[in-house]
């Protein structure tokens, strides 16, 4: 009972993004939505939005609100490539530093699909932040975590504010097939590899499509802004300008006269 009423549900929140966020209409449809009791609440690996529906139901009771911006937070996460990180990276400075960065963005888009109990008690640590960095990507605050030494206790405090899902299907165990990649025959973890860099470039090409779609949205809404500013500095970071450039290429030139610009007059003595 409590799956097929999570499911309508998502299925409903989702249609109501479509309407409100036209802009990340292909981000929000790649998603497919997986019911897993084993998750507390919800996460998201860039394949599957797997939700547990007795969660769903009972946030929807409670905050319809919360649903929404439950699910824009793990599409951002897709759209920013948050889950394609090194494994080696501090997970739980990672996850934070994510999770502030998508927050930020929803609370500027101003919607009221989105608007929900909590925000103001992100405000504080969102002003700090942005008084100290540029920018608030992930990427940024996730540096300005490790330059000014934030311990675990202090990193858990600031976390709370800004965790809506579970991130643990971010981190598959790639760490330990990259170890055993010597000793196996390695086509079971070429094969994964290969599926991970192909979503990652699945998600790559999302991200840059919205990107040309917010530019000229965003003379029209101002609470894009912030989406736009982070996509901007975080596709060109990642782009790679060799391929944009082998568009214009070319392998010769044959040089010929052009009949309709060409002006006989000057060579007519």
């Amino acid at each position: 009972r409590f799956v097929m009423a999570a499911r309508d549900v998502l299925n409903m929140v989702r249609s109501r993004l479509f309407i409100e966020f036209r802009f990340l209409s292909a981000a929000i449809g790649r998603l497919e939505i997986e019911n897993d009791d084993l998750i507390k609440t919800t996460a998201v690996d860039g394949n599957v939005l797997y939700y547990n529906a007795r969660h769903i139901v009972k946030t929807y009771n409670e905050e319809p609100n919360a649903v929404n911006r439950m699910y824009m937070h793990t599409v951002l996460h897709c759209v920013f490539r948050h889950m394609f990180v090194s494994p080696k990276i501090d997970k739980k400075k990672w996850d934070t530093a994510c999770n502030i960065a998508v927050e930020n963005i929803l609370t500027e888009m101003d919607s009221e699909l989105l608007k929900c109990r909590g925000e103001q008690f992100q405000e504080e640590t969102v002003q700090k932040l942005k008084s100290e960095i540029k920018s608030l990507t992930a990427e940024r605050i996730y540096k300005y975590f490790n330059d000014n030494n934030f311990d675990d206790e202090k990193i858990e405090k600031i976390s709370e504010f800004f965790d809506r899902d579970n991130h643990e299907t971010w981190y598959p165990d790639r760490e330990r097939e990259n170890n055993n990649s010597d000793t196996n025959s390695g086509e079971g973890s070429d094969d994964l590899l290969e599926k991970y860099k192909n979503l990652e470039k699945e998600w790559e090409d999302i991200s840059s499509r919205i990107d040309v779609d917010l530019e000229t949205l965003s003379r029209e809404n101002g609470g894009t802004k912030a989406l736009l500013q982070q996509l901007q500095e975080v596709n060109r970071d990642k782009y790679d300008y060799r391929e944009f450039l082998k568009k214009f290429a070319v392998r010769g030139e044959d040089i010929t006269v052009n009949d309709e610009e060409f002006d006989y007059i000057y060579y007519t003595y």
